[in-house]
């Protein structure tokens, strides 16, 4: 696979791996067919030598051109095996590079097609500021390969600090997490291969098996130990027998005690039955487990910093192994006439299934840890080549201080974006933000919202620099989601506004940005509750955003030094209107809105 970090590549030199990339796959494909046909051939030829060795006088010429033609065969498939596998991982490899290389530039459609994402249950926070979905924060971190990784950082980009978590907790979370994310990217290729893996390994599968689910049910009944006892008793009932026969060279009682045996042991299938369907639909589940653990156990450095520290160590995968391996002993019970003669003389699928039982039980122990562990691995692995081929700017933590620098919005395209410094003055709680439609209000509030987001979850932010609290985030951006539940706008509006006030009010420390206050009633009420609802808020020890068309409302800083005023502005060059897309201080000296009907057709006065 070739080493070289997308980051680094030039569009030239991305353009060169790709290209180098698919004439491999064509060369892996082409191989892949040649040897399907040769094995189409091989076949053929045995058949006919076999066909021949009923016939044909020389029949130790055709046997042994049977059996050559068979080891041809096997060989075959084994290296059609290999080469399905090689390419595989080269059709995967490559649709990561596509991906990050449409993460770069911003092209979610793409993206979509590549690796789509479901907006199913997501929270009013996830879809104020666009963190999962087709456009969103999610599509530009998503490289997990199983439903549960994928349901695991929808839950971690989207989790409601504010609710959920205290700030203790908040801080162990997040800071753990860095540590690991910083701790993984150092081997971003290794990662970058495991999640390759995983996703050649999951194609397999048309549904991961719960095996959390799976262990923590027993594989066969509560008797099974009584009967296990009693076979095993009449088997060596039967070695006895068989030992007097020899000695003897008298029969004895041993025609008796094999029928017996037979069939307890032709019962014993029976009764593990159910154990041997159970295991099967296990077997693939198995494999990709074994797989992944294996390569997490055979990690290049042996420090405790990393997720699955308890993988590393106890080795889950030789359990896993051994649980994989019983499949393949009662696999005979597929074939009754082999199952029969087995189990004549041995109790053979009470036997694995027992040892079956044992592993379970031994598995089921820690098998909530290991997967936990798994899981939270593959999502990680997925931040630390987010942080490797995106922003590697980790956010420092220090109560009551909160500063930006160079901060973007991490969904415009790179041509788009335009770069803000902001931070909130000693004693300053509100930033009333005031501006033209279309000036960047909108985008600013969503830009801080979503790097404040990322760095509770322990990822990088998009800016140069960040500085800020342990503080959650609420929104109230778009309310279209209430509307869902029967309420008009103004009133799913007013209910989640009223919430955010009740819980400032109770003394709750947190982060709120809100957009266009109260746009879903008239002028003077839109005043006059919006008044009240900053006034009220700079009271507590929240401390937010709020945007607003309305600038009379840019007076209130003067009664409350806990208010600010920022604006972004607008200017008109011709006929065109300019936006520099800046925040600045103070209250917005200038409007467009009639510039814009004008602009369109609409002869407003000048």
């Amino acid at each position: 696979m070739p080493k070289d970090s997308p980051r680094a590549l030039l569009p030239n030199q991305e353009s060169k791996l790709l290209s180098k990339l698919s004439a491999k796959i064509e060369i892996s494909k082409v191989r892949l067919e040649k040897n399907f046909n040769r094995r189409l051939i091989l076949g053929t030829i045995s058949g006919a030598f076999l066909i021949l060795s009923f016939i044909d006088v020389f029949i130790p010429w055709t046997l042994f051109g049977f059996l050559f033609s068979i080891f041809i065969f096997v060989f075959f498939a084994y290296q059609t095996k290999r080469y399905k596998n090689y390419h595989l991982r080269l059709t995967e490899l490559e649709k990561h590079y596509l991906r990050q290389h449409y993460r770069r530039h911003r092209d979610f459609e793409a993206l979509q097609r590549l690796n789509p994402i479901s907006t199913e249950h997501t929270n009013g926070l996830a879809l104020d500021i666009d963190l999962i979905g087709e456009h969103s924060l999610m599509a530009l971190m998503n490289e997990t390969f199983s439903d549960e990784g994928q349901e695991k950082l929808k839950l971690w980009l989207s989790y409601d600090y504010a609710n959920k978590k205290t700030e203790n907790q908040r801080k162990e979370t997040t800071l753990q997490r860095q540590r690991w994310i910083q701790e993984l990217s150092k081997y971003s290729a290794y990662c970058r291969r495991w999640l390759i893996e995983g996703k050649v390994l999951i194609r397999e599968i048309n549904k991961l098996p719960s095996l959390e689910m799976e262990l923590n049910e027993a594989f066969t009944p509560q008797w099974f130990s009584y009967a296990f006892s009693a076979q095993f008793f009449v088997f060596f009932l039967f070695l006895l027998a068989l030992g007097q026969t020899l000695i003897t060279n008298q029969w004895g009682y041993l025609p008796q005690i094999l029928l017996i045996a037979t069939l307890m042991n032709l019962l014993g299938y029976q009764v593990t039955k159910h154990t041997f369907h159970k295991l099967l639909s296990l077997s693939h589940g198995l494999t990709f487990y074994v797989q992944l653990s294996r390569r997490l156990e055979t990690w290049p450095t042996a420090t405790e910093n990393i997720p699955f520290s308890n993988i590393h160590r106890y080795k889950p995968s030789r359990l896993l192994h051994r649980l994989e391996s019983q499949v393949a002993w009662l696999s005979v019970q597929a074939h009754p006439l082999i199952l029969i003669l087995v189990n004549i003389f041995f109790p053979w699928s009470t036997f694995f299934s027992w040892r079956a039982e044992k592993v379970r039980k031994e598995l089921s122990q820690n098998s909530f840890h290991f997967l936990n562990e798994l899981i939270t691995t593959e999502v990680l692995m997925s931040l630390a080549l987010f942080s490797k081929n995106l922003t590697q700017t980790w956010p420092q933590f220090i109560e009551g201080d909160f500063q930006l620098q160079e901060a973007y919005h991490p969904l415009l395209k790179p041509e788009a974006i335009i770069k803000n410094n902001f931070y909130w003055g000693s004693g300053v709680t509100l930033a009333l933000i005031t501006g033209s439609n279309m000036a960047g209000k909108s985008t600013f509030i969503r830009t801080v919202a979503m790097n404040q987001q990322l760095a509770l979850m322990g990822a990088p932010v998009f800016a140069a620099s960040m500085i800020t609290s342990w503080r959650p985030v609420i929104t109230c951006i778009r309310v279209s989601d209430s509307l869902r539940e029967g309420f008009s706008y103004f009133l799913a509006e007013t209910l989640r506004l009223a919430e955010i006030l009740k819980r400032a009010q109770n003394g709750e420390k947190f982060y709120y940005f809100i957009d266009e206050v109260f746009k879903g009633t008239n002028n003077k009420e839109r005043f006059l509750g919006s008044q009240t609802l900053i006034s009220e808020l700079s009271k507590t020890k929240a401390q937010g955003m709020i945007t607003t068309h309305d600038l009379d409302l840019v007076e209130i800083e003067k009664r409350f030094p806990a208010i600010k005023n920022y604006h972004f502005r607008d200017s008109v060059e011709g006929d065109k209107m300019v936006f520099p897309y800046k925040i600045f201080n103070g209250p917005c000296p200038t409007t467009n809105a009639l510039k814009i009907m004008r602009t369109h057709g609409i002869p407003v006065p000048q």
